[in-house]
């Protein structure tokens, strides 16, 4: 995905430190497209 989707989705999905969007990953699975967000966020925070 383009480099700021990790920006877009922070802002889409309302997440706040100390979440954040890790990876986004679009994959066409046997004709269905599949969107993955995987979240985490930063230890000690």
């Amino acid at each position: 995905m383009i480099a700021n989707s990790k920006k877009i989705f922070e802002i889409a999905l309302n997440l706040t430190q100390p979440l954040e969007v890790k990876e986004v990953v679009f994959e066409l699975v046997e004709k269905k497209k599949e969107l993955h967000i995987h979240l985490g966020f930063n230890k000690g925070q």
